[in-house]
């Protein structure tokens, strides 16, 4: 076979669930499906298809050549070639032309299942390869293979009614049973999964034997079979034990004799006196338990790495006129143009779509001013601006859920949509946001959809008006908000900035990631007379002290005269900390308030030297962009481009490397 396309790979890799975004990629022709080389629950492999090559990227770490293997054993790659061009035969090869399994007409597609079966250089089957088409392309159009008919179940029209229906796991065991004259239907959707209750009901009124492939997944698909019967007021259900049978053998395996076949059948035991999970056939919720070993590890994917994960919820918390919504809207342009965050990392490895629901700004003359000015593609960017409903308009709400997802799929017809802004929180809600259980069920759907649709959704709030505190407990509404999201950032001023301009992004909560340094911006007029950001890089400040108290009269003096003294101390450089508090306690300034000072200019305390001749160094912020990094020199550096030796020959001491006196040390 020849290497399919994009679009061929995203039909046959497509799950065909209602609301999963691989179905976005099977109308498009190429995004995000699920990787065949790991449990996939969220679709997370790229497929992408440029100047004729078909591209693959797995987002949880899978290697290409894994997805490449697994994309071969399920016959949708084409086998490798050695050099002289012949197949490659250090892994097992076709023992044979690809056969049709078995064909099913439906809505007038043509579907057929295919196996290929692949021997060992001895000639042993050593494993098998399945997969779909339809109309003669990969994959089954979107739909879900547990709804597909069961095998020859055709055939259970026209047979008596008090005739039992055995049925086996796959087209071969059906097949071996009908060659015996037997009536049997075969599942099409492999062990791990069940037929939906439409496949099995053309079972009901009949005695059904269930055959399991002699396995312990075979056991337990016939058991799903066997509670699904059941929950459909179904009882006459026996389950075949072939205690002799080969290892994984079914009824294809079975060579006895007429007499011998008949009587293993009759041998068949009622389902409830042998199934071993009670749960199945409650009639109560049953549980649904996942085996952690079964669970395949995957990595947190980012729109903004470190502040903002894909899949989760944000929350953006700030006063009024601080820029969170123009915060929001410079992140939209930088998804939107497919560029860098503003510490310079990229999450998204392309442009991204983004869905804007915003209460408070008008479209043409705030939101579309400040994007352009922001330099967003707004081909990319979508506004929910009403519900339409009964001819009608109104206000979306989080209660329009679906309303929601259909936006983000109309989006993502032209593009995968990764941001969802909602713009503020308390205009969405429509609910008290203070009752804690209001609040988390209005979440908990949205929550869901960020982590199906693999969109990052970020949620402004106003801050409440208690002073200090906890900075996750400073957000309006009920402390169920900031739980439900797995990050938080902060919009404040500046403290001590005199000319009232710079603000401060900092994070509250990081669930995924270790806490990122907060980072300074400000807002300046854009083309057209429109406001954007400009992002003046990190800061030392935290949330926690963006939020502290504010300082009385005769405390912001007492900070302010200690910004002078350290100004002036540092004048000519880096200076140690032990000297600065030292010589600060002689000027009548107390630790704290150096403290706060220190944390004022923005000034990181950077390590030089190692063990106990190490110590601490202060530089202001436009020494230290000028300075070495100090805390990250390797041993054998040396500021200044001085050796181990002085100019003198004898060993330099870590004040002749500054280039400052040895008693200032």
């Amino acid at each position: 076979m020849t290497t399919p396309s994009a679009a061929e790979l995203a039909r046959a890799l497509a799950c065909g669930k209602q609301g999963c975004r691989c179905a976005q990629s099977v109308r498009r022709g190429s995004g995000e499906v699920h990787c065949p080389a790991h449990a996939d629950g969220k679709p997370s492999l790229d497929v992408v298809q440029r100047e004729g090559k078909v591209l693959l990227c797995c987002h949880a770490g899978c290697g290409q050549s894994a997805v490449i293997e697994a994309l071969r054993r399920r016959g949708l790659w084409a086998e490798s070639r050695s050099p002289n061009g012949h197949r490659s035969h250090a892994k097992p090869r076709p023992a044979g032309p690809p056969r049709v399994m078995s064909t099913f007409h439906i809505d007038g597609d043509v579907l057929e299942h295919w196996r290929q079966d692949l021997a060992d250089d001895e000639g042993r089957l050593a494993e098998k390869r399945l997969w779909w088409t339809t109309n003669g392309g990969l994959g089954l159009n979107g739909r879900r293979v547990a709804a597909l008919p069961l095998y020859l179940a055709e055939r259970l029209a026209s047979a008596p009614a008090g005739v039992p229906a055995v049925v086996t796991e796959g087209e071969p065991a059906g097949d071996a049973l009908l060659a015996r004259r037997v009536l049997a239907v075969g599942t099409v959707c492999g062990a791990a999964a069940t037929p939906s209750d439409d496949a099995l009901r053309p079972l009901l009124g009949r005695p059904v034997i269930l055959w399991p492939d002699n396995d312990p997944p075979g056991e337990r698909h016939m058991r799903r079979i066997a509670a699904a019967l059941a929950r459909l007021g179904h009882a006459d259900v026996r389950i075949v034990h072939w205690a002799d049978g080969p290892a994984k053998g079914d009824a294809a395996d079975f060579t006895g004799s007429a007499d011998e076949h008949r009587a293993l059948l009759d041998a068949a035991e009622p389902w409830q006196a042998v199934a071993a999970d009670a749960a199945e056939v409650a009639d109560g919720p049953a549980p649904v338990l996942v085996l952690l070993a079964d669970v395949q590890p995957e990595q947190v994917r980012w729109l903004w790495p470190g502040r903002i994960p894909l899949g989760k919820l944000t929350i953006l918390d700030g006063d009024p006129g601080l820029g969170k919504s123009l915060l929001t809207l410079d992140l939209a342009a930088r998804v939107s143009a497919g560029r860098p965050m503003p510490d310079g990392t990229y999450g998204l490895g392309a442009p991204g779509g983004v869905v804007l629901l915003s209460a408070e700004d008008d479209l043409a003359d705030t939101i579309r001013p400040r994007l352009d000015a922001a330099g967003a593609d707004c081909s990319r960017i979508g506004a929910l601006t009403a519900v339409c409903a009964d001819d009608k308009e109104r206000f979306a709400t989080l209660g329009d859920i679906a309303v929601i997802r259909e936006a983000i799929a109309r989006l993502g017809e032209r593009v995968d949509a990764r941001l969802v802004v909602i713009d503020p929180l308390m205009a969405y809600i429509a609910t008290d946001a203070h009752v804690d259980a209001d609040v988390r069920s209005r979440l908990a759907p949205l929550t869901k959809l960020a982590a199906e649709l693999g969109v990052a959704v970020v949620v402004v709030r106003h801050l409440n008006k208690a002073g200090g505190g906890n900075a996750l407990y400073r957000g309006g509404g009920s402390i169920g908000i900031i739980a439900a999201a797995r990050a938080g950032l902060l919009v404040a001023p500046e403290p001590g900035d005199a000319t009232g301009e710079r603000r401060i992004l900092a994070c509250t909560k990081s669930s995924l990631a270790k806490m990122p340094p907060a980072l300074a911006y400000r807002i300046e007029a854009g083309a057209a007379g429109a406001v954007r950001i400009t992002w003046l890089g990190e800061t030392a400040h935290t949330a926690s002290q963006l939020l502290a108290s504010p300082a009385g009269d005769d405390e912001r003096d007492a900070v302010a005269e200690a910004c002078g003294f350290i100004r002036e101390a540092l004048m000519d450089g880096p200076r140690p900390s032990n000297d600065l508090q030292r010589e600060a306690r002689a000027a009548g300034i107390a630790d704290h308030t150096l403290r706060r000072a220190r944390e004022s200019l923005g000034i990181r305390p950077q390590r030089l030297g190692f063990g106990s001749a190490g110590e601490w160094m202060w530089a202001l912020p436009e020494q230290a962009s000028r300075e070495p990094k100090m805390s990250k020199m390797p041993i054998d550096a040396h500021p200044l481009g001085m050796g181990i030796y002085g100019a003198d020959g004898h060993l330099s001491s870590p004040a002749r490397s500054l280039g400052v006196e040895e008693g200032e040390l």
